[in-house]
């Protein structure tokens, strides 16, 4: 009877946005042949996967991920956890870059939608902010909603993009073909303010979560580092 040749490895997973897609991940990897265990840290953003070398592989665990809409950095050695952090921190940067610029463009809308609605061409400012706070700043929402439908997946970026996005389309319609309601006895209404201060919300609370995931995953290198 051949005995398992059993290994160990810690990956850095690449493109977690919530505690469901940790466990999305936590399931394609035990699912893969070979793997004995594996638990995702979406504090850390890492994978612990225990298998059986003989049948699996840092890059076989890589293609499951991949399957299930993320990746997974599979280079070991010192180097590999740095880099992954600096990768991080550039990221947090450009999110934050992003969230700012979508709570910037968005309270202008807020205050057009809320009090200034009949006010001329306020529909087209709101549409063309809005356009930006979406499409510009919040593309990430969409992507990764695309990435999920390829694969007959939902998750968080789901229902940000479905939300948003048919409020933007609506509003679109309702401002570009008022005719449609007005002959029919409906006033049209314009929901882009919607749109944008979601968009903008879920932006600031992802970007104070990547921040406090940082400080975690900060503070256990040290605590790691002073137990080593």
């Amino acid at each position: 009877m051949e005995t398992k040749r059993l290994a160990t490895g810690i990956f850095p997973v690449i493109g977690m946005g919530c505690a469901s897609c940790a466990a999305k991940i936590e399931k394609a990897l035990a699912r893969s042949e070979g793997v004995e265990s594996a638990e995702v840290n979406f504090a850390s953003q890492t994978a612990t996967v225990r298998y059986d070398s003989a049948l699996a592989s840092p890059d076989s665990l890589r293609e499951a991920v991949r399957a299930a809409g993320y990746d997974l950095e599979t280079r070991q050695g010192p180097d590999a956890v740095p880099r992954f952090g600096d990768e991080s921190a550039a990221g947090r940067r450009s999110l934050g870059w992003r969230t700012a610029g979508a709570v910037v463009l968005a309270l202008p809308v807020a205050v057009l939608g809320m009090f200034f609605h009949d006010a001329p061409y306020a529909g087209v400012v709101m549409w063309v902010l809005s356009t930006a706070v979406l499409f510009l700043c919040g593309r990430g929402f969409f992507v990764g909603a695309w990435r999920q439908l390829r694969r007959g997946a939902a998750d968080m970026d789901t229902l940000v993009a479905v939300g948003t996005g048919s409020a933007y389309l609506f509003s679109l319609f309702n401002l570009l073909w008022p005719s449609f309601w007005t002959e029919r006895g409906v006033t049209p209404h314009l929901y882009f303010e919607a749109a944008s201060v979601i968009v903008a919300f879920v932006m600031v609370g992802r970007l104070l979560e990547e921040q406090a995931k940082a400080r975690t995953t900060d503070a256990i290198r040290r605590l790691e580092g002073c137990i080593l």
